[in-house]
């Protein structure tokens, strides 16, 4: 019966443990940003760092499974890298080729009463015109992309604090 008791009671304890860490891995995760570029007073750069917890006058990244701690006083800008432009374009580039090619069967059914070609000519051109269509969309679409950029007080660290804190909000 004894035995049975500490085997209960050993079991309670491991579980309790593992949802304290399960909890603060969430609260890990909950506090991390999306991947970003620190670049320090030093004119180091950091690349494809995350930002994951504030204690202090610290700030701790994780990099490809690596974490380390850097003095909040020595970040200088974080930039966070939008990158979906060119696919983003490419989709609206697409969407405006099958529409414009769509639009221009139905006025062709209706003005010769023949839908089924104007529909096999909408597909054939729109096909052929597909590819350009998204090509130049996804290149507008990575011209116009623009990365997202915090330039950070050089002097005062409660200030930076503050904004850090706003910024892994912002970029989660």
């Amino acid at each position: 019966m004894k035995l049975k008791l500490i085997i209960f009671a050993f079991i309670v304890f491991i579980s309790s443990g593992e949802l304290k860490a399960q909890k603060e891995i969430e609260v890990i995760v909950e506090d991390t940003s999306k991947e970003c570029d620190i670049y320090l007073q030093s004119r180091i750069l950091i690349k494809n760092a995350a930002i994951f917890r504030i204690k202090d006058s610290t700030v701790y990244i994780i990099k490809k499974d690596i974490t380390k701690e850097l003095k909040i006083a020595d970040i200088r800008t974080i930039k966070f890298k939008s990158g979906s432009g060119f696919w983003t374009g490419a989709a609206i580039g697409a969407g405006v080729d099958a529409a414009v090619f769509l639009t221009l069967a139905g006025i062709y059914g209706a003005k010769t009463g023949e839908a089924a070609l104007g529909a096999a000519y909408a597909l054939m051109f729109g096909a052929i015109g597909l590819v350009p269509s998204a090509l130049i969309g996804g290149f507008i679409g990575a011209m116009t992309d623009e990365d997202t950029i915090y330039n950070l007080p050089k002097d005062d660290v409660k200030t930076k604090i503050r904004m850090l804190r706003k910024i892994i909000k912002e970029n989660k």
